[in-house]
């Protein structure tokens, strides 16, 4: 229900991908939890991977947007380092 829930938003605001992550604080990080990919983008896995596991010392940037109840619209994910 939350893949089809996160494609519905995705395709609403005209995104090419869509990720839902959960938080934990026994290790203050963001598991990648859903993921959804327009028909008209190719698969973006090797992302997919690399952000299974988004720890607060790696981005703190988007911790601090979620901590004030924002989005994280990233415009550009080839753009992301590796960390």
């Amino acid at each position: 229900a939350a893949d089809r829930v996160l494609g519905r938003v995705g395709a609403f605001v005209g995104a090419d991908l869509g990720y839902l992550f959960r938080f934990s604080d026994r290790d203050d990080a963001l598991h990648l939890s859903n993921e959804w990919e327009s028909t008209d983008v190719p698969p973006h896995t090797a992302l997919s991977v690399r952000m299974r596991r988004v720890r607060r010392k790696d981005a703190p940037i988007f911790f601090e947007t979620l901590a004030q109840g924002h989005a994280v619209c990233v415009d550009d994910v080839a753009g992301l380092s590796d960390q």
